[in-house]
């Protein structure tokens, strides 16, 4: 751990100015009667040492004439570890309105997972009037951890662990309540949620929809954004699904993202990170790259049941996932790694590779057959491909003339190129010797869904990666 933080020094220091300078965020608004005053405070729980990672959210409401009436929530909590950073809003800023640990009346939890609910049995001793609300799959391992802690250990390792999370309490018994799916609960005058049970992240997850601000507290069924990309030039956000162990199920995933557009929320808040205003954008981009986590699954599935071994499954899965994110952000402009930002998302690669893992093995178990079939079908459309080109004499048939001058690109160089750029995983295409002719025209100027509409996503994801590529570097030598 100590040689990651070295690695990652000067990504800090470039991140420095969000931890020595960045103000709380309030969302203030008032409801129609003009009668209460709401505001959501969003707590940077510098999970992982990192600013801007994960959250955690105060909500706290008042009537705008009688401060005797000032109520507050907590939303996920992080780890023990945050602790410090949710002290120093209430003792440095909170107090100034009037607000402390007394005034907490719900301490919710989106889900188990330790990253989210590693402090809640601390937070119960700090908050005297409160209660703790979750899904009720998660009620006894807030009463008794020790599974939790177990099943998170085996996946980090004791060390990891302990430097993850710190110390993880136990709940009384009587100061933890499950919610029922679709119940609503006031925590303040003129301010109530109302609690939608959600799967595919984790069976124990729920959502919070404010109807007071129209907004979601949404944990991880909304994916994982990290706000401060921009800051390495990254041209455009990424917002990615979160696959961790051990429940990950995208048919389930999607139903829950569909649950929370539904609600049509002005506002979404993610455990990781922050608020989110583009609800159409955002939907559009994470249920894309669903369908990409989703096919990454199933090909591990296929692995699985064709007797691959299992560390050449688990090498498959971190190589899928880490493809993934070298796509997707070389595409948004970054193109090495002297800030050691890739450290960074070594976590993401390891928790999401793992995830789909499970979820891989879980569906060979259950539908072997199905399975089978289907490897089969894939093995006989490729040995019923018509008239097949050499990739050699393909790619150096591309015109690349300018003034009529021709060049030609080598499969070698090719690969180079992907290299260079970050792509190199989607060039494991032209290491085949031989590709169809009509791929190859509609890889250089054709429609990829035209031309091939019964691609699979994964297929055609990876035509159009070099599609992409392949347009770029004819395009820089004219």
């Amino acid at each position: 751990m100590q040689s990651t933080r070295k690695c990652m020094s000067s990504f800090l220091e470039r991140m420095g100015d969000l931890v020595e300078v960045k103000p709380p965020v309030f969302h203030m608004l008032y409801n129609t009667s003009q009668q209460y005053k709401h505001a959501t405070l969003t707590i940077d729980c510098m999970y992982r040492d990192n600013p801007q990672c994960a959250a955690s959210y105060l909500l706290w409401s008042r009537h705008k004439d009688r401060e005797s009436t000032m109520r507050a929530a907590i939303v996920d909590n992080n780890t023990s570890k945050a602790l410090g950073h949710i002290d120093a809003e209430f003792s440095n800023k909170l107090k100034n309105c009037g607000l402390g640990y007394e005034n907490v009346k719900y301490i919710i939890v989106t889900h188990i997972h330790l990253d989210h609910a590693g402090a809640t049995g601390h937070l119960l001793r700090k908050c005297p009037n409160a209660i703790v609300l979750c899904h009720p799959k998660a009620v006894k391992h807030l009463i008794d951890p020790s599974r939790l802690i177990e099943a998170a250990t085996g996946i980090y390792g004791k060390s990891r662990f302990e430097d993850l999370y710190g110390e993880i309490l136990p709940c009384e018994k009587e100061r933890v309540q499950a919610v029922r799916d679709n119940e609503t609960v006031d925590f303040a005058e003129g301010r109530s949620l109302q609690f939608f049970h959600v799967d595919g992240h984790a069976k124990h997850h729920l959502i919070a929809f404010d109807k007071a601000t129209e907004s979601v507290f949404a944990g991880d069924a909304y994916g994982i954004r990290y706000p401060w990309l921009p800051l390495f030039n990254v041209t455009e956000s990424l917002i990615f699904p979160s696959s961790s162990p051990s429940d990950f199920n995208a048919a389930e995933q999607r139903k829950a993202i569909e649950k929370i557009f539904s609600l049509q929320p002005r506002k979404i808040y993610i455990t990781h990170y922050g608020m989110i205003e583009d609800i159409d954008g955002t939907k559009a981009e994470l249920l894309k790259n669903l369908d990409i986590f989703e096919e990454i699954q199933k090909n591990l599935s296929k692995k699985i049941v064709g007797g691959m071994s299992e560390q050449g499954v688990v090498d498959a899965a971190r190589h899928d996932i880490k493809s993934f994110f070298l796509s997707e952000l070389t595409r948004r402009g970054l193109a090495n790694d002297k800030e050691g930002f890739w450290d960074f998302f070594e976590h993401d690669v390891d928790i999401n590779s793992k995830g789909l893992l499970v979820a891989a093995q879980r569906d060979a178990v259950a539908n072997r057959e199905e399975i089978l079939e289907a490897v089969a079908r894939e093995k006989n459309q490729v040995a019923e491909k018509p008239e097949n080109f050499s990739v050699q004499e393909k790619v150096a048939s591309i015109d690349l003339a300018k003034e009529e001058k021709a060049t030609s690109l080598t499969v070698t160089e090719l690969q180079e190129e992907f290299l260079r750029t970050g792509l190199e995983p989607y060039s494991s295409i032209l290491q085949k010797q031989e590709i169809d002719g009509d791929i190859f025209r509609s890889l250089t100027k054709g429609d990829i869904n035209a031309v091939f509409p019964n691609l699979s996503f994964g297929a055609r994801f990876r035509m159009e990666k070099l599609q992409e590529r392949l347009q770029q570097l004819q395009s820089s030598s004219k």
